[in-house]
């Protein structure tokens, strides 16, 4: 009996590699890469693009040709025709491998995960394109739903169970397996073995779906019990914040955006969960709660494109903010839509959404090109805005700009650097940009490019004192250091630091005990003051200052830098009895309100080392 179990489970498996072939492959291709550069160090996966590359077009290949057999089955294509368009797919996906860059960066991680998501959306509803069953989609998504929810229980539970076994044998037979094989294993578990459960379970006569009605309890009760009250729970966070934005007049965080997109598609989900049942007599406060919920829409996505129009207004588009936008617009559309169309077609959902996101990932209208070219002319405004841009080329400048002008460059070129390319800024330069930086090592590209203009590079947390209250931050490179710390000319390092963000104790000064050798040493830090007070011996008090140490920085990094070089953040104090070196690794406070000459600073953290020499 157990024999025929797992022939029939081999045949099971065969049959679906014969109905998944290239999918299969893809899967156990993308999966034996990712195995082999896991023995790489840190330092060798920075040049490990190229595989990378195959890894995402085998991620997005996948569903991509799943949804290929999908189709072509319920086309009742010959099997001729399945290999021709599936060799159509494999062209298809090989232009994709070569539109990434050899250095991969963001963009190229952002077009994979819009067009990961759209293949998924694609095999959603492929076997129903221009078909009239509403219902037979429905069934569809439910078993591949229940599907992949079995694959990845059994996939855990598989993974669990071998890496246990793995760990046993580790120890009970001294048998050094090394850390890696549990990743290696994870791998094949989701690569392989998840994907090959997965499609085991895809339907394949799809247009006898129609005639099925199996709605099972338990997506009522998740979809009534848990996702319903969520969405209530999100309605009412929503509506009473836009109370408030109503009340005070002030304009909306940009976050807000994310609430409503995560409130928007959980209520979506929990209908499109509970569609099946709607039209039963006992169930027909689903649609009363269908058609309120996408009226409760309209409101919030007025505040939806408010938070996104503010944002726009004052920083320009990029990728992430032009796909905010889409999403408004689209839930804007699907819900008028599904509001007035009364045949309630669902598939329009997903149908219209993988399109969206199709569209938006390439071409002249694609979220890359409209972001480049807002964010390029954003900067020749503000260069000419400054006189820095003379014949369309940026002349460094001598003079000292305005600081918001100053981040908003800095914001830009590190935003065309990091998630584009350096090279779009090179038509403004009459140098080559290559010529700046040492490929040796990696340097920060954003800074040398603004030092070319004559400008400092702010961060984009750094802030200018005005009359408000400013929270500052600087830490030295001592933290992103991993050489040992130089002890020259100095008997002893010690470590102190004071911090008063959830304590009351500040006025009330803190003294730590240390031991120079059998003599004893308290040190207290005098908030009033901004002074360390050094007590040693019962006849030596020194007190050291450091307040003008953060008058220097502000006037060099205003709010905020992390990555000071030490020796900016270094006091040394030498008297008859003691030497004493002071090196900060990160001060933390508050700007209060008052003029920028005034340095009301109030210190609420800082840590050091501090050396002594007797």
């Amino acid at each position: 009996m157990k024999i025929l179990s797992l022939k029939r489970l081999f045949q099971q498996g065969w049959n679906t590699f014969n109905r998944f072939p290239v999918a299969i492959v893809l899967g156990i291709l993308g999966s034996i890469i990712a195995i082999y550069i896991t023995k790489f160090n840190y330092l060798q996966l920075r040049n490990c693009d190229n595989y990378y590359s195959v890894i995402l077009t085998c991620a997005i290949g996948i569903p991509f040709l799943i949804s290929i057999i999908i189709y072509c089955e319920r086309q009742k294509f010959k099997p001729l025709f399945k290999y021709l368009f599936q060799l159509a797919g494999l062209i298809l996906l090989l232009c994709y491998y070569f539109t990434l860059s050899q250095k991969l960066n963001i963009e190229d991680y952002i077009r994979f995960f819009v067009l990961f998501i759209s293949m998924h959306l694609l095999v959603s509803f492929i076997a129903f394109t221009g078909k009239n069953e509403v219902n037979g989609f429905w069934q569809f998504n439910r078993i591949l739903f229940i599907k992949l929810l079995t694959a990845v229980l059994y996939s855990i539970v598989l993974y669990v169970g071998i890496a246990l076994a793995l760990l046993a044998v580790d120890n009970l037979f001294n048998v050094d397996l090394g850390d890696k094989i549990y990743f290696r294993l994870w791998i094949i578990i989701v690569g392989i073995v998840n994907t090959w459960l997965f499609l085991s379970g895809v339907p394949e006569q799809t247009e006898t779906l129609e005639s099925i009605n199996i709605y099972p309890k338990g997506i009522k009760v998740f979809s009534q019990y848990i996702l319903l009250p969520l969405v209530t729970l999100y309605f009412i966070i929503l509506y009473v914040y836009a109370s408030k934005i109503l009340i005070l007049w002030n304009l909306p965080y940009g976050w807000v955006s994310y609430l409503i997109l995560g409130f928007s598609f959980l209520g979506i989900f929990s209908l499109l969960l509970l569609y099946p049942v709607q039209s039963q007599s006992d169930n027909k406060w689903i649609k009363n709660v269908s058609k309120f919920f996408y009226w409760s829409l309209f409101p919030l996505l007025v505040l939806f494109f408010i938070a996104i129009y503010t944002r726009i207004s004052q920083y320009g588009i990029t990728e992430n903010r032009y796909f905010i936008l889409i999403l408004a617009i689209w839930l804007t559309g699907i819900s008028a839509y599904l509001l007035i169309n009364k045949i309630n077609n669902i598939k329009v959902i997903p149908l219209s959404l993988c399109i969206i996101a199709m569209l938006t990932t390439f071409g002249p209208f694609g979220a890359f090109n409209i972001s480049v070219k807002n964010q390029l002319k954003r900067f020749e405004s503000i260069a000419k805005r400054n006189n820095m841009l003379v014949n369309e080329k940026i002349k460094k400048t001598e003079k000292e700009i305005p600081f918001n002008d100053n981040k908003e460059l800095s914001s830009i070129v590190e935003y065309i650097s990091d998630v584009h390319s350096y090279k779009l800024l090179q038509p403004y330069f009459k140098q080559n940009l290559d010529s700046i930086f040492n490929k040796d090592n990696e340097e920060n590209k954003t800074t040398k490019i603004m030092q070319l203009m004559g400008l400092e590079y702010i961060d984009r947390w750094n802030h200018e004192f005005n009359d408000k209250n400013i929270n500052f931050f600087y830490s030295s490179n001592i933290h992103n250091s991993k050489n040992a710390l130089i002890i020259k000319d100095y008997q002893y390092v010690l470590s102190y630091d004071e911090d008063f963000r959830n304590n009351d104790i500040k006025n009330s000064p803190n003294t730590v005990k240390y031991y120079i050798g059998d003599t004893l040493l308290n040190i207290s830090y005098t908030s009033k003051t901004d002074e360390l007070n050094f007590k040693y011996n019962d006849s030596i008090n020194i007190n050291v200052g450091f307040n003008y140490i953060i008058k220097n920085l502000y006037e060099k990094y205003h709010s905020y830098n992390s990555n000071i070089d030490s020796k900016e953040m270094t006091l040394k104090v030498n008297t008859d009895k003691l030497n004493i070196l002071l090196v900060f690794k990160s001060i933390n406070g508050k700007h209060e309100a008052g003029a920028k000459s005034d340095f009301k600073l109030n210190i609420v953290a800082f840590d050091c080392y501090i050396k002594i020499n007797k």
